[in-house]
């Protein structure tokens, strides 16, 4: 199992599309993906699960349900749509949106550190046929 974190990968605040950045962001957005399926066709991959978090600036529990977790939901299935895009098989990915609910940062100046996508890749062991 590889695991892949995707902070590189920015969103516009409040935003779910890939779109919705400046040009600049965007050459930069299609750059990481790229070569993120790259990687993971490299990785005779056997399944792509995509875990999406939200950055719950304020970290009211009522917000969770309402905004952090539909919102981590729409990015990872416009992470979704862009890597069957990009040839990896949809019937192999699944997505989980966890909203706000697990921090990587608290500090005021790096909470952008928690609007993030994590891509867990799990590969077929050599030897075997699956």
């Amino acid at each position: 199992i590889k695991k892949i974190e995707v902070s590189s990968i920015i969103f516009s605040a409040n935003r779910s599309s890939l779109d919705e950045v400046s040009p600049k962001q965007k050459i930069k957005n299609k750059k990481v993906l790229d070569n993120i399926a790259r990687f993971i066709k490299k990785s005779s991959y056997h399944n792509v699960h995509i875990i999406g978090h939200a950055n719950n600036v304020r970290r009211r529990e009522q917000d969770e349900e309402t905004l952090w977790i539909p919102l981590s939901k729409a990015r990872i299935e416009e992470m979704r749509r862009a890597l069957i895009k990009r040839g990896i098989d949809s019937s192999k990915i699944t997505i989980e949106a966890k909203g706000g609910r697990f921090p990587v940062s608290t500090n005021q100046y790096q909470v952008w550190r928690n609007r993030r996508v994590e891509i867990i890749v799990e590969t077929v062991e050599e030897g075997t046929n699956e």
